[in-house]
This record gives structure tokens, C-alpha cells and sequence, in this order.
């Protein structure tokens, strides 16, 4: 049997496509086994994209439940989970607010150049779906977070937000959530 393969992201990503099928494939090996999903596009970009973004979610949520498991197992040696463990005065630290250029200031400008930097290479519909994109759904999670606070983990849960809360009770597809990527990115 004839596969084609690709390997990126420091050889951690896997995608193939096997013989007569139309879709490509991608797998990882996480946490001791391997993980595989159908990206369900046709071109090699798209799944290349697809391959990322589902890499990096199965690696957000192995650090999550690894993190979990750890604090369980500490609250189970030192403390109880309806009571917190207390800190000492020298143990607290103060956690300085990042600062720098916000989501809203970034796509305040992006709206007002994107238009401008792609006429003629694309379609004016396509322009106003990114804005529409970016006032509705991005901002209102994004809004004043400085850019550099936005991290694969915050955009995971930008997205899970979205799946289980959607828009108006309507949860979004899977093209719908790359497409916010794609603005978002």
C-alpha cells in the first residue's frame, strides 16, 4: 500500500494520505500513544493548517490534564481541595500585568489596512468577512488582552468557547472555526 507523508513541526506531525483516498490524515505520538484524525480537506495547505491547529490543541489539553492530575495528587498530600493551602508573606508574589499593544489596538489596524493592502487580490466580500469575523467574534474574547498574552493556549479556549457556547445558540462548524483562525492569525 503507497502512502504520501509529510512530516513538519520537528518531525512531532505526521500527515499521509493514503491509497485511494481523497483526504489527507495526521497523526502524533503524545503521552505515551499514538493519536490520529481525518483533516477532511483534500489539499495538502489545508491540511497542513488543520494538522497544526489539532496538534496544538491535543498539546494544550495533555498539558491541562497532566496539570490537573498533579494538583490532585498535591491537594491530596498537603491539602484539601475545599480548603486551599495557605502561603506564607515571603512565599506571595506580585504578578506584574502585561503590557504592550492590545488585540482591540491590532485589530483596529488591521481592519483599516487589510482592505487597502489586498485590493485587487481579493474579493470585497471576502475582506468584509474578516472584519465581520473580527468585531463579532474575536474581539468580544480578545478585546483588551496585549498581544503578547495571546498564546495557542488562549486561542484553544477561544475556541472551545465557541463550540460550546456558539453564536445566538448556534454552534459554529469546523470551516467556520478555521476561518476565525485564519482572521485571528
Amino acid at each position: 500500500m503507497n502512502t504520501e507523508t509529510h512530516s513538519f513541526m520537528d518531525g512531532k506531525v505526521h500527515l499521509y494520505r493514503r491509497e485511494g483516498s481523497h483526504y489527507w490524515q495526521c497523526s502524533t505520538y503524545m503521552n505515551g500513544r499514538n493519536h490520529r484524525v481525518s483533516t477532511k480537506e483534500e489539499s495538502l495547505r489545508l491540511a497542513k493548517e488543520f494538522a497544526q491547529e489539532w496538534y496544538m490543541a491535543a498539546y494544550v489539553d495533555t498539558k491541562r490534564r497532566n496539570q490537573r492530575s498533579r494538583v490532585s495528587e498535591l491537594l491530596g498530600k498537603f491539602g484539601h481541595e475545599d480548603k486551599p493551602l495557605e502561603r506564607s508573606a515571603h512565599q506571595t508574589k506580585t504578578i506584574e500585568k502585561p503590557s504592550g499593544p492590545t488585540f482591540r489596538q491590532a485589530a483596529e489596524k488591521f481592519i483599516s489596512e487589510y482592505g487597502i493592502i489586498t485590493e485587487g487580490q481579493r474579493n470585497k466580500e471576502w475582506t468584509k468577512a474578516h472584519e465581520m469575523r473580527v468585531k463579532v467574534h474575536l474581539l468580544p474574547f480578545f478585546g483588551d488582552k496585549p498581544l503578547s498574552e495571546i498564546s495557542a493556549g488562549l486561542v484553544q479556549e477561544y475556541r472551545m468557547q465557541r463550540h460550546t457556547n456558539g453564536y445566538k445558540g448556534i454552534k459554529p462548524s469546523r470551516s467556520t472555526l478555521h476561518h476565525e483562525s485564519v482572521t485571528l492569525r
